[in-house]
């Protein structure tokens, strides 16, 4: 019998940005739960080690090429002995103290809750055009509770939405063991948590988004760097869902436009933004959403383009050349 309620496991690469105010904020959590960190770190350069050794942490190496965003969970998870498993992020900071009774509660109570996830709060200093879109995205943002079961609503509705059914972030998440057992996610380099999320859901299990786990998120990416993810989000998606962000290529301005009309009542709205800034923000809007927008076209028609660019395109793939 495991003497260990919960496990969380941390996938870690140069991560002194944020690691340290990351695991400061486990070991700060209200509760008698019982658990264990474990770290996998895909070749860390830059004192990310030095400051896990500081901590209770289980530290596994592996070579950087080895990393997988599926298959390296799976080693995390295989190295755990708790009955629950947390993913998180190096990046992604519980934001109370009562995160983990939170994040967990409905899995000690329901059998058939394969897994729950964190709402994302995003923290002060971020873009504040990333901001909009996060606190603005009930799925990801939003402060209702959600619970998704195919049984609800039925196998149509499932397959009508099933992009809104399949959503989950590993940003933040907790499942169940025994689920993952059964069901563990696949080697592939985006979307696992995605395609655990309905795998699971098809297997007749619960996903539930709970907003009152909450944790301190945000990316900072330069705009090229936003469009490559972009492209790798829709490339993905067409890959393992068949599923596309359907728009024509002269749609990129109209849709861009919009965007930047919902960004510009935001900024101004932001009492902690100066005057400067928030003209510089909005000047950078458009920028932003056209480069948006041409990453999300690219990649739902990446079998169009020639495998040369698809690699120029890629983040994913120039984070794995720079290992």
């Amino acid at each position: 019998m495991s003497k260990v309620d919960i496990s969380i496991v941390i996938l870690t690469k140069n991560g002194t940005p944020y690691i340290k105010e990351v695991l400061e904020a486990i070991y700060q959590q209200k509760t008698s739960l019982r658990f264990e960190i474990i770290a996998v770190d895909s070749g860390s350069t830059d004192g990310t080690l030095d400051i896990l050794k500081k901590f209770s942490v289980i530290l596994h190496q592996i070579s950087p090429e080895k990393f997988n965003h599926g298959g390296t969970r799976n080693l995390g998870i295989s190295l755990s002995k708790g009955k629950l498993i947390i993913l998180l992020t190096q990046d992604a900071t519980p934001a109370d103290e009562n995160w983990m009774e939170n994040l967990t509660k409905d899995l000690w109570n329901d059998p058939m809750v394969a897994g729950v996830y964190a709402r994302k709060i995003p923290r002060i200093e971020s873009n504040p055009i990333e901001r909009r879109e996060v606190i603005q995205f009930p799925f990801e943002g939003g402060t209702q509770k959600l619970i998704f079961r195919i049984s609800d609503h039925g196998w149509e509705h499932y397959r009508k939405y099933a992009h809104i059914y399949r959503y989950f972030s590993n940003t933040c998440s907790a499942i169940r063991r025994s689920v993952w057992e059964k069901i563990p996610f696949r080697e592939v380099n985006f979307a696992e948590d995605n395609l655990w999320a309905q795998e699971v859901l098809e297997a007749g299990y619960t996903k539930i988004y709970e907003p009152a786990a909450a944790v301190y998120h945000s990316h900072d990416y330069s705009p090229i760097v936003y469009m490559r993810r972009c492209f790798d989000h829709a490339c993905g998606m067409k890959q393992l869902f068949g599923y596309q962000d359907t728009f024509y290529f002269w749609q990129i301005i109209l849709r861009a436009g919009r965007s930047f009309l919902e960004d510009t009542k935001f900024i101004k709205k932001d009492n902690n933004l100066p005057l400067k800034e928030k003209i510089g923000w909005i000047c950078f809007s458009p920028i932003y959403h056209i480069l948006k927008n041409t990453g999300t076209y690219l990649g739902a028609h990446y079998e169009k383009i020639p495998k040369r660019w698809i690699k120029k395109l890629s983040l994913q793939y120039r984070l794995i050349r720079s290992s």
